[in-house]
């Protein structure tokens, strides 16, 4: 059920789940956790055909999914910021992998988010560097004082 629930989500095509029985979708949901993929496991169920899970089971995963959501937009607040801090000092990059490969999804803010992989040149790595580092010492240490 899980993979015929992610092909369904990544395609966008309807998909039948035969014998779903209850208390299977929250394991479901558990490894789609586990393999960061809960964006398209809810997009999956959306194409299921002919039995659906609990009102308990799907507000669950709502709810995970408007938290990707929310993490998605700010990450990408957060690379466009950084973009143009590094555009404005004369820095060019590429968003690659990650945010960058998201965009090719159905649903972008449905995919789950992590780290930012920027390609640059060796010129613009250096001063990358020497733009960027300081900033996270900034923000290393404001996290050390809040906890």
């Amino acid at each position: 059920m899980f993979f015929n629930l992610l092909r369904a989500g990544l395609w966008e095509k309807e998909v039948r789940l035969l014998s779903f029985e209850g208390g299977e979708f929250y394991e479901i949901i558990r490894i789609a956790e586990e393999q960061s993929v809960v964006g398209l496991i809810a997009a999956g169920i959306e194409h299921v055909t002919d039995v659906k899970p609990s009102k308990a089971e799907v507000l669950k995963i709502i709810g995970q999914t408007m938290q990707l959501e929310k993490r998605n937009m700010a990450m990408n607040r957060f690379i466009a910021q950084t973009v143009e801090k590094m555009r404005d000092a004369d820095i060019y990059t590429l968003l690659v992998k990650g945010q960058g490969v998201a965009r090719c999804y159905e649903r972008p803010l449905w995919r789950a988010c992590g780290d930012v992989d920027f390609f640059l040149n060796d010129e613009n790595y250096e001063k990358a560097k020497a733009l960027l580092v300081p900033y996270i010492k900034s923000v290393i240490k404001i996290l050390i004082y809040s906890e």
